[in-house]
C-alpha cells in the first residue's frame, strides 16, 4: 500500500487538473469530494483552495464554480496578498489542460481509498490489541466503506440489497432431493446455480446416497448426468443398480471397472 503522504509526488501539474476536474466534472466531485482531505495537496493555497469547495459541498450537495470560487475568495479571505495568491491560483485551475483527466481521476481516487483503508487498518489494529470483539462488525463495515470509495450512486438498485427477499421461495425452485430431512433444511432442496456437497469418509454411502438424489431428480423429469470414478462391478450391481431399476435408460461402461 502506498506510504505517501499527499499528492506532491505526482507534481504542481497534476494537483492543478485535479482541482479542475473536481470544480467542471459534477459525478467526479460526487465521487471524492468527501474523501479528498485538504492536506492531500502539498500547496497551501491548494489545501485552502480544496477547502472552500468541501464546505460549500457539504452545504449545497454540488461543487462550487469557478465564479463562485471567485466571490468567496473575495468575501472570506481579508487578506489582500493572500486574496491575491488564491485568486492567482484559481486562474491556473482554471486553465488547466483536460487532457489526462482520466489519468488524474484514476490516480487521485486510488490514493484516496489507499489513505481510508490506511485509516481504518490504524484503527483495526487497536480494536484487535484490546481484544474488543463486540466492534469487528463495526470494523468490517468501515473496511467496506473504505473500499467504496470512488463508488457514485446512480440511483440503481444494489443487487445485493434485499437478499433475503431474492431468496425467497418465489424466486427459487429448488428440486428435491428425496430425503425429507434434508429437503426442509434446505427449503425444498438443491436450486439452479446452487452447489451441494457431500463429505463423508470412505464406504459411508456417499455414492449411494448421491444416486438415490439422481434417481429421485430422473424421475421428477429433470435429465441427469452421474459420473462414477474408480467404483467396482460388484460395488455398482450391489449399490446403484437397485436405485437405477427404475430409469427407463441406463448406459454404463463396464471396461473401465475393475
Amino acid at each position: 500500500m502506498s506510504k505517501e503522504i499527499n499528492f506532491g509526488y505526482l507534481g504542481n501539474s497534476f494537483q492543478l487538473q485535479l482541482l479542475n476536474n473536481i470544480i467542471v466534472d459534477k459525478d467526479f466531485a460526487n465521487s471524492i469530494v468527501d474523501v479528498l482531505d485538504p492536506k492531500y495537496f502539498d500547496n497551501q493555497y491548494f489545501k485552502l483552495m480544496m477547502q472552500m469547495v468541501k464546505e460549500y459541498y457539504q452545504k449545497y450537495e454540488h461543487a462550487p464554480t469557478f465564479a463562485t470560487l471567485e466571490q468567496l475568495t473575495k468575501s472570506e479571505i481579508s487578506s489582500p496578498m493572500a486574496q491575491k495568491m488564491v485568486l492567482d491560483t484559481l486562474s491556473e485551475v482554471k486553465e488547466a489542460p483536460i487532457e489526462g483527466s482520466s489519468f488524474v481521476q484514476e490516480k487521485s481516487l486510488k490514493f484516496c481509498k489507499q489513505q481510508e483503508l490506511q485509516k481504518v487498518m490504524s484503527k483495526a489494529q487497536k480494536i484487535i490489541d484490546k481484544g474488543d470483539f463486540e466492534s469487528y462488525d463495526h470494523l468490517e463495515e468501515m473496511v467496506r466503506e473504505a473500499l467504496q470509495v470512488g463508488e457514485v450512486d446512480t440511483g440503481t438498485a444494489d443487487v445485493f440489497s434485499n437478499l433475503d427477499v431474492v431468496l425467497d421461495d418465489d424466486y427459487r425452485h429448488p428440486i428435491p432431493m428425496g430425503v425429507p430431512g434434508i429437503d426442509n433444511l434446505l427449503k425444498g432442496g438443491l436450486a439452479k446455480g446452487e452447489i451441494g456437497v457431500i463429505l463423508a469418509p470412505t464406504g459411508v454411502g456417499k455414492t449411494t446416497f448421491l444416486t438415490k438424489i439422481a434417481n429421485n431428480s430422473f424421475n421428477l423429469g429433470y435429465n441427469v448426468l452421474q459420473v462414477f470414478l474408480r467404483i467396482t462391478q460388484r460395488l455398482f450391481r450391489e449399490n446403484i443398480l437397485p436405485y437405477g431399476q427404475e430409469l427407463h435408460l441406463m448406459t454404463f461402461l463396464t471396461t473401465k471397472m475393475r
